[in-house]
């Protein structure tokens, strides 16, 4: 989200139990958060046993649940084929794309499913993708090991002509045994100088973008300036 300078229209693949959709909407920029979610059991499910994960009382002009907040459009449909099928009218500043490891997902070894993700994005738009386990010095070689899936997907978009820089980076708060690694890729270079930004830089587009809370607690937890400059 901060690899953009002030995303408006933003889309979530997948997140059903609405724990993205909670971190995009903390974003005072935000007009409109598209979730695109298979399984309308999962939402369900997630507002009643799960509410914590969808718990947007604390962030200033928002709802109890994230899922009423007047900014959030929910759609049930398999996201891949829908981006592939349906004419966008509004293009995303930012695609955040929250499903399973890429090893679950043949989907990305289509090129023409990679395009339509790509082509969803505004001229400087930005997508984020969790890519699965953080690769370790004992893996084999990519295209021979496990992540083939992850490996095809990297090259889908390199060889993407939209696409003007991609970053990997590994993130160990995510709560499993090993730390996961996700790529985020721009259609715009300008994107660079926002993902290499000097802590203070971030900090204060923090302060700026974010806000306070109702309770007065920090809104964000495990993201500051400083954690940025380690990706």
């Amino acid at each position: 989200m901060f690899a953009h300078p002030s995303p408006k229209n933003v889309a979530i693949i997948g997140g059903g139990e609405g724990a993205t959709l909670r971190e995009v909407l903390r974003h005072k920029s935000v007009e409109m958060a598209t979730m695109v979610e298979l399984d309308e059991k999962v939402v369900e499910v997630s507002k009643e046993y799960l509410p914590t994960l969808n718990d947007c009382s604390d962030i200033v002009g928002s709802t109890p649940s994230c899922f009423d907040d007047k900014r959030a459009n929910l759609i049930f449909a398999d996201a891949f084929k829908y981006f592939v099928d349906k004419p966008l009218r509004n293009k995303f500043d930012v695609l955040v794309i929250n499903v399973m490891d890429p090893e679950r997902h043949e989907e990305y070894k289509d090129s023409n499913v990679v395009d339509a993700l790509v082509s969803s994005l505004t001229p400087n738009g930005v997508m984020a993708i969790q890519i699965g386990m953080a690769p370790s010095i004992l893996d084999p070689r990519a295209d021979k090991g496990v992540n083939q899936i992850r490996e095809q997907l990297i090259k889908n978009l390199e060889s993407n002509p939209n696409i003007a820089s991609i970053h990997i980076y590994e993130e160990a708060h995510c709560g499993y045994w090993d730390p996961r690694a996700f790529l985020v890729a721009c259609r715009d270079v300008s994107c660079r100088k926002h993902w290499y930004a000097e802590t203070d830089e971030v900090d204060y587009q923090v302060y700026e973008r974010i806000g306070g809370t109702k309770s007065g607690e920090p809104s964000l937890v495990h993201f500051d300036g400083g954690t940025q400059r380690s990706f």
